[in-house]
């Protein structure tokens, strides 16, 4: 995977270290080179309060570690990696160093730890599973009903994140708000169509009286009508059956609970169907299987009554042995389908979005840190040629998605009022992946096609920001600075081919 912004602004970073002097400089700028020489995938996981945010964590991990119950360490961040040692590490608000505590049994987050989410910042949950942090890092994030009340810790998390996995119980407008609302508190988040994953979490939950191949199908087709219905907000949604996802990728399944399934998939079709109407009738039905109460119930807590189907389902097919009963839950639970498109996705939105944050903070850093810098003449040159770098990948098409995708939402909502050609155009910029396809040209485009087309893009756009009402100027004001960067990107005129009238004058202006 190549990380051309990465790269381009890392090494700007690397000459500058080596010329700046003050204090909060040299901060600033060891702090972008970390963030930029990590590579692996930073994945935030939000969602409402009771969206199944937790489960879907477990089951990306491969390990149940984040706690699922109502406590008080569903209100605390909590990031999760590999350690030799079950462990888990709490960070407090306070500033006192952090605390080393044990995990609970097999690692992860205890549901009674005795911590209010006043004291504690995050937690970092280690455990020794080395499938977990080998291709993405997770964070869980607290829910809220209301989104805004994420704590600045969790606002800071999830701007630092190269992706979002949202997790919703239904995607209707309640949850279309919520989303629009969490991108708008996490402004700084360098958020996007392309780095967001909606998740349709409760599968199990819906049609609840249909069959599981049946829900299914009604799954999916919810899916697709929330991926028309969320295109300006997601790049994706993948129905889950999250607890089946947890229970599938997880080691709570044992060869006791296959063997007890098994008894109970024996049974003649008129009583195992009956098994599955109520949660009742599963637990004290059928006593001549030979499968106790206590036994009936841990499957219930691991598999539902859905799971449960879908287990019967399998061992119809063959499965036999626990491993068997599991990989066959795994393939219908959709938690495949989402760490494919997570890899899909993300890998490809993370160059940009994790340049365009260190590009960003880096700004913010130094523009906080000039008075140290001015008294330095060689210090302030050095951190005039890093800016300039900084404010060239900022302008980047690639960065500015997020802002081009407003301008797309702003559009179909009515707030931004375009003629037909300035909306295809618009259209056209947000949507392309190459200067060609961002500016309606063949991908076969020379350079000075690209500038020449670029050019008069820029007139074209200049007169619509001075047309537009002052609410909706700021949006053709982003259009134009990625058209002024594509045309400086294509190279000097004589080099490319293209004339300069105009468009040269409103590039350097």
């Amino acid at each position: 995977m190549e990380h051309p912004l990465s790269d381009r602004l890392a090494a700007a970073c690397a000459e500058a270290a080596a010329r700046v002097r003050s204090d909060a400089a040299v901060a600033a700028v060891a702090r972008a080179r970390a963030r930029l020489a990590d590579r692996t995938l930073r994945v935030a996981v939000g969602g409402r309060v009771n969206a199944g945010k937790s489960t879907i964590v477990n089951a990306m991990l491969g390990h149940r570690l984040a706690p699922t119950g109502s406590t008080e360490c569903t209100k605390i961040a909590a990031w999760f990696e590999y350690h030799h040692q079950d462990q888990l590490v709490v960070h407090w608000r306070d500033g006192r160093p952090p605390e080393t505590v044990p995990a609970k049994p097999g690692g992860g987050i205890p549901d009674d730890l005795p911590h209010s989410h006043t004291e504690v910042s995050h937690f970092v949950a280690r455990a020794t599973d080395r499938r977990i942090g080998r291709e993405f890092v997770i964070v869980d994030t607290p829910g809220s009903d209301s989104l805004s009340g994420l704590d600045d810790y969790s606002m800071g998390t999830i701007r630092q994140a190269d992706a979002l996995v949202y997790v919703t119980e239904d995607a209707g407008e309640v949850n279309r708000a919520a989303l629009e609302g969490f991108r708008a508190d996490v402004s700084g988040a360098h958020l996007s169509r392309q780095n967001v994953i909606a998740v349709l979490s409760w599968v199990d939950k819906i049609a609840d009286h249909e069959p599981p191949e049946r829900r299914r199908v009604v799954a999916a087709r919810m899916a697709r009508r929330a991926a028309r219905d969320l295109r300006a907000l997601v790049c994706e949604v993948v129905p889950v059956a999250g607890l089946l996802a947890q229970t599938a990728r997880g080691a709570d399944f044992t060869e006791l609970h296959a063997a007890a399934l098994r008894r109970l998939a024996a049974a003649d079709p008129v009583t195992r169907a009956d098994l599955l109407l109520a949660d009742e009738m599963f637990l004290d039905g059928a006593p001549e299987l030979g499968v106790d109460r206590s036994m009936r119930a841990d499957l219930l807590r691991l598999l539902d009554r859905y799971g449960v189907e879908e287990a019967f389902n399998a061992i119809d097919r063959g499965a036999v042995a626990a491993s068997a009963i599991l990989a066959g839950l795994e393939e219908v639970s959709g938690i495949n389908d989402l760490l494919s498109a997570i890899h899909r996705r993300f890998q490809a939105a993370a160059d940009p979005v994790r340049a365009g944050a260190a590009a960003a903070a880096l700004e913010r850093e130094l523009a906080a840190a000039r008075r140290q810098i001015a008294t330095d003449p060689a210090e302030r040159a050095a951190v005039a040629d890093l800016l300039t770098v900084v404010r060239t990948i900022r302008r980047d098409p690639a960065t500015r998605i997020t802002a081009l995708l407003a301008a797309v939402s702003a559009y179909e909502t009515g707030a931004l009022p375009l003629d037909g050609r300035a909306a295809d155009e618009l259209t056209q910029i947000a949507h392309g992946e190459t200067p060609a396809q961002r500016l309606g040209l063949p991908g076969d485009a020379s350079p000075g096609q690209v500038r020449a087309e670029a050019g008069a893009r820029i007139d074209r756009w200049r007169a619509v920001e001075y047309q537009l009402p002052p609410h909706s100027s700021p949006h053709a004001t982003v259009v134009l600075e990625v058209l002024e960067q594509l045309f400086l990107d294509a190279g000097p005129a004589h080099q490319a081919g293209a004339g300069t009238s105009g468009a040269a004058r409103s590039s350097n202006g």
